[in-house]
């Protein structure tokens, strides 16, 4: 990685300092992305699709709100709403926004471009229905509970690995008597009930 003055200098242009998080500068970073974006389009689109699908079945909220936005999309096809440009910077290809998600509210939208659209989500709390947010509630406090599950299931393996290694090291120390006093393997394994391949996996057992 080069350097100037100990700081790391992007490898691509030679100029800039590199970024906190990545091995470029933001501006080479942002160049890569859009080549990339470019060549896995379609890799990118079905990873997307998975993603809402899965987000889909799992969470109440984006089934309503995609039941709001297929609404609206249904009345713009039909010609009932028009597609407008940003009413903010008046740029074309805005989106439909809402800013409720109660039901009488789903043709109350604003049109924003995709900037300050995501500007608005990160400033502000969407209105949904009650019945809605309980439902959430319930499917993260399920999320929780099956998280807490799986921890304790992880706790359990991990005390039973702990326990049968503790028994196996018994065995081995009594089976390391019997070898020190002159037994075979067949002879320890006939104390045992076991095989003669078996005692010499116990007594090998680290």
């Amino acid at each position: 990685m080069p350097t100037i003055n100990g700081k790391r200098v992007c490898p691509t242009c030679l100029e800039k300092e590199c970024h906190p998080n990545n091995a470029r500068c933001l501006d080479c970073y942002r160049e890569y992305a859009r080549e990339y974006r470019k060549k896995n389009k379609k890799k990118l689109n079905a990873y997307k699709r998975k993603w809402r699908m899965n987000d889909y079945y799992s969470n109440p909220t984006t089934r309503w709100k995609e039941k709001a936005n297929g609404y609206v999309r249904d009345k713009i096809k039909s010609g009932i709403l028009q597609r407008q440009y940003c009413q903010i910077c008046s740029k074309k290809g805005a989106q439909a926004h809402h800013d409720s998600y109660l039901k009488k509210d789903w043709l109350n939208v604003r049109w924003l471009c995709q900037l300050h659209h995501s500007e608005w989500h990160r400033n502000n709390e969407i209105i949904l229905p009650k019945n809605i947010l309980e439902l959430e509630k319930m499917n993260r406090d399920s999320k929780e509970r099956m998280i807490q599950y799986k921890k304790d299931i992880a706790i359990e393996k991990k005390q039973r690995k702990l326990e049968i290694r503790e028994r196996m090291l018994a065995r081995q120390a009594e089976m390391q008597v019997y070898r020190n006093e002159g037994k075979t393997y067949k002879q320890i394994g006939e104390i045992y009930n076991i095989s003669r391949q078996r005692v010499q996996q116990i007594i090998a057992y680290k």
